[in-house]
């Protein structure tokens, strides 16, 4: 009985010295998302910002359209609506 009672004892402070170790939900990389989906959702960024910036400089360095300076009619071959 003294034994049983001992060994109880002995585990039942083992038990609150240990608490709780680790991650709850370690395949999680945030509150809603594993890892993979934080590294998709990076590239989807990264791919759409890269495109608006290729777009930007091309607005920027004025190549989106062509000249309106020349002393002949110049014909849209783009086939956009201006």
């Amino acid at each position: 009985m003294k034994t049983a009672l001992c060994v109880t004892a002995a585990s039942i402070i083992l038990a609150s010295l240990t608490g709780c170790y680790g991650k709850y939900t370690p395949e999680l990389e945030g509150l809603g998302h594993t890892p993979q989906e934080f590294r998709n959702m990076r590239k989807v960024s990264m791919n759409q910002n890269v495109r608006e910036l290729n777009d930007e400089i091309t607005r920027a360095l004025m190549l989106d359209n062509p000249s309106r300076l020349s002393p002949w009619p110049v014909v849209d071959t783009s086939g956009m609506p201006r």
